[in-house]
């Protein structure tokens, strides 16, 4: 629908717009003009239909505190770029340096795993306590 067509019909009467005015008090929602009601359904239907291909939002309870964890994952799609500087926050240093460690110690876990598991002595051991329950059923 082009611009010109979308703004020739009511907007008050889209349930988009009319979800939108039930939740703003009555005295502003008078206020708004056709055109706005028409653009603001432009900007948060768009915020609204965006979905990313990983999607991933935590709760962590910590202390008397909770923090949330999101990682999403998706194709750009803005106009501006987003500014480099912002990456690189004190915060932002602090949880990749405790995410990269944590991704080692469970590295290194998982390879003491599976040494222990091809350790022949350990798989032997497994072996007769399978055949002595066997046994004894």
């Amino acid at each position: 629908m082009s611009r010109s067509n979308f703004t020739q019909y009511s907007a008050k009467s889209d349930p988009f717009v009319q979800n939108f005015l039930a939740r703003v008090p009555r005295e502003t929602a008078a206020k708004f003009t056709n055109t706005q009601l028409t653009e603001l359904k432009r900007v948060l239907s768009n915020k609204v239909v965006k979905y990313h291909a990983v999607d991933i939002r935590l709760s962590i309870p910590f202390l008397k505190q909770r923090f949330y964890v999101v990682f999403l994952i998706g194709k750009e799609k803005r106009l501006n770029k987003r500014p480099k500087s912002a990456i690189f926050t004190f915060a932002n240093r602090v949880v990749f340096i405790i995410s990269f460690l944590l991704l080692i110690a469970s590295l290194i876990g998982v390879f003491q795993i599976i040494k222990k598991v091809s350790n022949n002595d350990y798989l032997n051991t497994i072996h007769k306590l399978q055949q002595y329950l066997n046994n004894k059923i």
